[in-house]
């Protein structure tokens, strides 16, 4: 009898134990089943930039990722020199993609750490409006011109980072990297004639090319399924 009850003792506390095994089991089959993420990215390249992220598991280390990103500015100020009423504005704009393949070197796709090439490429268009006046001359609003440019940029990075799925389904990704960038930039404009005649009238400047190495992060909340 007193046996039984020992046995009967153990299987009781066994119990617990193996409904919180089962639990636990139930959980990584549930993450194990997630192969999408869709994330937002509050940040993405730049400090400024915001962004959509999407990452498709196609093995159990491999998933192709993808985002889609824009960012903008715009500023009015008086310079101290300058007449009362009489403003100068600027404004920033830009969209861009990238592509990229993670492989995952812990957990399953699309959880763990990853590393991976991404490719990338963005527009971007700036615009500033400037004075151009004699100096014998105050300057009015007829000395305004615009100086604008657009901006073509492409090139690839290596990046690395780590995914977790916490909860149900909610994503928290953090990557950094290094990407290498080649950039056009194009029609500069210089529009309004101003007080020296045709001379700033429609005269265009030649394109610019260069190259340039960047540092990439991003940070992605989102959700998994």
């Amino acid at each position: 009898m007193r046996w039984t009850v020992c046995v009967v003792a153990v299987g009781l506390g066994l119990v617990p134990m193996t409904s919180r095994a089962q639990e636990a089991v139930e959980l990584e089959d549930a993450k194990g089943e997630r192969r999408t993420l869709v994330m937002a990215l509050p940040m993405s390249g730049l400090s400024e930039q915001v962004g959509v992220g999407v990452e498709q598991a196609i093995g159990s280390h491999v998933a192709l990722a993808g985002a889609a990103k824009a960012w903008g500015s715009s500023s009015v100020g008086n310079e101290t020199y300058l007449p009362s009423g009489l403003d100068l504005s600027s404004h920033n704009w830009g969209v861009g993609v990238d592509a990229g393949v993670h492989f995952y070197v812990t957990g399953h796709a699309p959880e763990g750490f990853w590393v991976g090439p991404h490719v990338e490429m963005s527009m971007s268009r700036h615009s500033a409006e400037n004075l151009l006046f004699p100096m014998w001359e105050v300057p009015d609003k007829d000395d305004v011109y615009v100086l604008s440019s657009r901006t073509v940029e492409y090139g690839g990075s290596a990046r690395v980072g780590y995914t977790a799925i916490v909860g149900p389904g909610l994503t928290v990704q953090v990557g950094v990297g290094l990407a290498a960038l080649t950039s056009r930039t194009a029609n500069f404009r210089l529009k309004n004639e101003g007080s020296l005649g045709g001379l700033a009238g429609g005269l265009g400047l030649p394109s610019l090319r260069s190259w340039s190495v960047a540092p990439r992060m991003t940070v992605g909340l989102g959700w998994a399924f």
